[in-house]
């Protein structure tokens, strides 16, 4: 019995005794926490399991790491250099202001695809973005220099940039038809939109517009799915709403055009024959605001 507990401490002491060696870089900038994240490792005898942890660990990571909490951490592993640092894409361009209010980074990748760019404790990084700060793609240049500010070399990242918009999202698949479009087939959501200027907000009263492109079940609804309905025809008398401050007084003119939703269009009295214009609001409405 002594010998059988001798052999497992001993063989139990050789598995958790693992120690091992892994260099890395000072200071990681993340460009995604996807994707390849394979140069982050520079050299290691560590095992692929010990590896992945810290890789694994790393695609969130932000901030000074210290040595004492890696130690915590990965007990087996022995770094190179014992503390690092991480930056995210996203945060360095807020610094420099080059993202939009509430903006987010839907995908940053180099063109060799990989998600990260390492520095050395001497050397530090200059991005550059002509077209931000704006939603839609980007190419950003990033210059490595340095501590006297020499260049070094030049990063090239392709982003995309997106925005928080209040969308609405079909419920089910529907296709091009004459019908008015019947609100409770969409839902309104929150997503984030590198083109919310193609989307159709969940403000717009979509009743007053039909299908014209197929959408499918849980597609974002965009401006092109959609095409207004005329609400209004000359030769068919049209309500006017009359507003001047508080006060609004009801009438009717005749449509000398047609209207569609939000339109300005020329109408007539049929009493007097004064022509004025009006905003199309509903079907066979129109609002005169004076």
């Amino acid at each position: 019995m002594r010998l059988i507990f001798s052999f497992l401490l001993i063989f139990s002491s050789s598995v958790f005794s693992n120690d091992c060696t892994l260099s890395t870089h000072a200071k990681v900038l993340i460009l995604s926490n996807d994707g390849d994240f394979s140069n982050l490792i520079k050299k290691s005898n560590c095992n692929d399991q010990s590896v992945s942890n810290f890789v694994n660990f790393t695609r969130n990571a932000r901030g000074h790491i210290k040595p004492t909490l890696l130690a915590k951490l990965f007990p087996e592993i022995t770094f190179s250099p014992t503390s690092i640092e991480f930056v995210s894409l996203q945060e360095a361009l807020e610094n420099k202001s080059l993202l939009p209010n509430e903006a987010s980074l839907m995908s940053a990748t180099k063109l060799n695809r990989s998600s990260l760019i390492g520095l050395e404790n001497d050397q530090r990084l200059e991005l550059e973005c002509r077209s931000c700060p704006t939603t839609g793609f980007h190419n950003i240049k990033i210059s490595i220099r340095d501590n006297l500010g020499q260049y070094l070399s030049t990063e090239w990242v392709k982003a995309e940039v997106g925005v928080p918009v209040k969308a609405l999202v079909s419920n089910s698949t529907q296709t091009p038809t004459f019908k008015a479009i019947d609100p409770s087939l969409l839902i309104t959501k929150t997503i984030i939109s590198s083109n919310p200027e193609n989307l159709v907000r969940a403000k717009t009263p979509v009743q007053f517009f039909k299908f014209s492109k197929t959408i499918n079940s849980g597609e974002v609804l965009q401006k092109d799915h959609i095409s207004s309905l005329q609400l209004v025809r000359p030769g068919t008398q049209a309500r006017v709403l009359i507003k001047d401050g508080t006060i609004t007084i009801n009438g009717f003119a005749e449509p000398l055009s047609y209207g569609i939703y939000d339109q300005t269009i020329k109408l007539k009295n049929s009493k007097t024959s004064k022509i004025f214009w009006g905003k199309v609001i509903d079907n066979n409405s129109v609002v005169v605001e004076l």
